[in-house]
């Protein structure tokens, strides 16, 4: 008997086989691990699909949805479509947005067995307590990048609840682009370690996305520096120092979620948001819900910022000094695009670290990335994907993509890294020889290489003979060197053959280096 397919497993567990076929698969699984992993992974999804009807519907920004998807599925689903089918040394410190999507049933049991190994699904703070805030820890991160901005915050005061120890969180660096990662960890390996209380990160000219729990992440801008000050059960506080966009699910009862900018502190509850503190002034905007700014100074002081409306003030302006204007069709364009990445479905880190990976594409600078589809961003880019087969895709001109190549990651959470630039440029150079090499055949002067050759051809030694030159032209056309190298002709000869072939014109174009022979 062949390998037993996954949905024959699905139907199994459904009741739909008579006894006959489930004694045949029964016989066949007791000695194929395959097919006995499959029948448990299958097993395993039934029971989160139980999980999953008792569980509330989550909430969705729906004015969001059209902007940000991002479409994954599992490696069974991705295979049966397809028909079969640079990272930069420099290092910090000693160096989708996620809509579900309607698709057959199928294709919705493989995207459940991401939930295939949890251990007891999300958890929340303790039966009976009442979370609050705890003092929140400042300073630096150790062994931060020179020349990296700082943090100079004023501590926020939070009280936890006597007896009560919120549970810690632990996040996912879910998006690297360019110059970005984790401090103290080499950018190549952002992706790779969990973001936990006490974690520093830093962009340069990049951006950077981390996802907390389902529904809740967010991305530092370039130029900025962030510290993960507090992250448990009870409150997350975020001290930023730069640009931040942060997505907020609905906290629970008693739970806080706060960005601490120089002296001011941005609390939210559910909402989507941005804080932009540089060169002394703060910009809080506001895509939807609402958002509370104040300051330890002027306790008595609060301006809140609603949906679609923003707010900018001065380091020592009081509060009161301006009211929140309403964002430009262009302001909140610029919100949404840089709203965070998140992962289809978050269970916890423990387990997405298994189950999901980070996909690591170098492109040429400038070159956007695309990936299942999506534009993720430009150049250097890592992406945290689910198990599976990914198409990924790089611009070669103004909107228009290469075909692309599949890429499958697989449950073992293990980086999938591809250098697409370097192969684009070893493309890029092979075809500049080529057009280059053809221009030589046609503009070389070959009455004068003959003239060259005619004191031989009439003692009858010329045929067959040949010199090979080295030769390299410029974008603008010039030819930057022209040396002779293997050859059988004399060199009075062959010198004689370079000359010739050095007044050739070549027209401005790409830059080449190539060898060209020339056979008599």
């Amino acid at each position: 008997m062949r390998h037993v397919a996954p949905h024959r497993w699905a139907d199994a567990a459904a009741g739909l086989l008579d006894a006959r076929e489930l004694a045949r698969m029964a016989s066949h699984v007791a000695g194929c691990a395959a097919c006995a992993r499959a029948r448990d992974r299958i097993a395993a999804s039934r029971e989160a699909f139980a999980d999953i009807a008792q569980a509330p519907a989550p909430e969705l920004s729906w004015e969001h949805v059209g902007a940000r998807v991002y479409w994954a599925s599992s490696r069974e689903r991705r295979e049966r479509e397809s028909g079969a089918h640079r990272i930069p040394a420099a290092v910090l410190a000693p160096r989708r947005r996620w809509a579900w999507i309607g698709v057959p049933a199928a294709a919705t049991l493989a995207v459940a067995s991401i939930l295939w190994w949890r251990d007891g699904g999300p958890r929340g703070p303790a039966a009976g307590a009442t979370p609050a805030p705890a003092t929140a820890q400042t300073g630096a991160q150790p062994g931060a990048q020179p020349g990296a901005p700082g943090l100079e915050v004023t501590p926020v005061e939070l009280i936890d609840a006597p007896g009560v120890v919120p549970a810690p969180m632990v996040g996912l660096v879910t998006l690297a682009q360019g110059d970005a990662g984790v401090v103290g960890v080499p950018l190549e390996r952002s992706l790779e370690v969990p973001v936990t209380m006490g974690t520093a990160l830093a962009t340069g000219d990049g951006r950077l996305s981390v996802q907390l729990e389902a529904g809740t992440a967010f991305a530092l801008g370039p130029g900025s520096r962030l510290e993960v000050a507090r992250l448990d059960r009870a409150a997350i506080e975020l001290r930023v120092d730069g640009e931040v966009t942060v997505e907020v699910s609905h906290r629970g009862p008693g739970q806080r979620f706060l960005v601490v900018a120089g002296t001011r502190v941005v609390e939210v509850r559910g909402t989507a948001f941005s804080v932009r503190h540089q060169e002394g002034r703060l910009e809080v905007a506001c895509s939807h819900g609402l958002v509370a700014v104040s300051d330890p100074r002027q306790p008595d002081d609060v301006a809140e910022v609603a949906a679609g409306r923003h707010l900018e003030l001065g380091d020592g302006d009081p509060l009161t000094a301006a009211a929140p204007a309403p964002l430009d069709a262009d302001g909140l364009a610029a919100l949404i695009a840089a709203a965070p990445q998140q992962l289809p479905a978050w269970t916890d880190a423990a387990t997405l670290t298994r189950t999901s990976a980070p996909l690591a594409v170098a492109a040429p600078r400038g070159r956007a990335v695309r990936i299942d589809g999506v534009a993720i961003g430009v150049g250097t880019v890592s992406l945290r994907v689910m198990s599976g087969r990914h198409l990924v895709e790089i611009e070669r001109g103004a909107g228009r993509y290469g075909p692309g190549q599949w890429l499958t990651t697989r449950d073992d959470g293990r980086a999938v890294r591809v250098d697409v630039a370097a192969d684009d440029a070893r493309a890029e150079r092979r075809a500049a020889a080529t057009t280059r090499r053809r221009q030589l055949e046609a503009r070389v002067d070959h009455a004068a290489v003959g003239a060259c050759l005619r004191g031989l051809a009439k003692q009858g030694l010329a045929a067959g003979t040949f010199v090979e030159v080295e030769i390299g032209v410029d974008d603008t056309g010039a030819v930057s060197f022209l040396n002779v190298g293997a050859t059988d002709l004399p060199a009075s000869t062959a010198g004689c053959v370079r000359d010739a072939i050095a007044r050739a014109r070549f027209p401005a174009g790409p830059e080449a280096t190539w060898r060209h022979r020339f056979t008599f």
